[in-house]
């Protein structure tokens, strides 16, 4: 709730959209999840921006999409490998709880790994 005071009151405020981006996804309302990401996508997206934004992509069942924007988080030079790997293992059981396949993350993870060297 405050958050939407927030932007209601500062709409040009990007920071503010992070949290109400997450917190739709995190609800399973993808939809409104993807305009606020949108909406973020006007300024500098940072490497958790992407993470997140991959994981929303690997919910609506868009892979690909999915493998490039973790790509792109691990080329922005915020986060190393590690941190990554750190990162996607805490969203793990969130990502399971909305319908990601565990035995797909795995192989997904593998092949991210395998195209980024």
């Amino acid at each position: 709730m405050y958050y939407f005071r927030i932007e209601y009151n500062d709409p040009e405020n990007l920071k503010i959209l992070r949290p109400i981006a997450y917190c739709y996804f995190a609800l399973g309302r993808y939809e409104e999840s993807e305009k606020y990401y949108d909406r973020l996508s006007a300024g500098k997206l940072n490497a958790n921006d992407l993470i997140n934004m991959g994981h929303l992509a690997l919910c609506r069942g868009r892979k690909k999409e999915a493998i490039a924007l973790y790509r792109q988080s691990l080329t922005t030079g915020e986060i190393t490998r590690d941190k990554f790997m750190t990162t996607f293992a805490g969203d793990r059981e969130l990502l399971e709880s909305l319908g990601v396949n565990s035995d797909d993350i795995p192989i997904l993870l593998d092949y991210l790994f395998f195209i980024t060297g």
